[in-house]
């Protein structure tokens, strides 16, 4: 199943989402622009995602964002 990115926004916020194709229940593949990204379930018309949320934020970055600007990283401490 192709996803519009606001649809991946959807379901990074933990929505389901209708989905108004003749497939059975079940597991379906996700895709943007054509890559896989991974599962999601259909139920009852209802598209859940499989994919944890933090791994579906990462492809919520804009082409040419860079991810540093996305995410907020914690200053590491230095190993010993």
């Amino acid at each position: 199943v192709e996803l519009p990115r606001e649809a991946l926004s959807a379901l990074a916020r933990g929505e389901e989402l209708p989905l108004k194709r003749d497939v059975e229940n079940g597991y379906v593949i996700l895709t943007l622009d054509g890559e896989p990204l991974g599962l999601g379930l259909l139920i009852d018309g209802m598209l859940r995602s499989q994919i944890p949320r933090s791994e579906l934020r990462f492809f919520l970055i804009r082409p040419g964002e860079h991810a540093a600007h996305s995410f907020r990283f914690e200053k590491e401490e230095p190993c010993l």
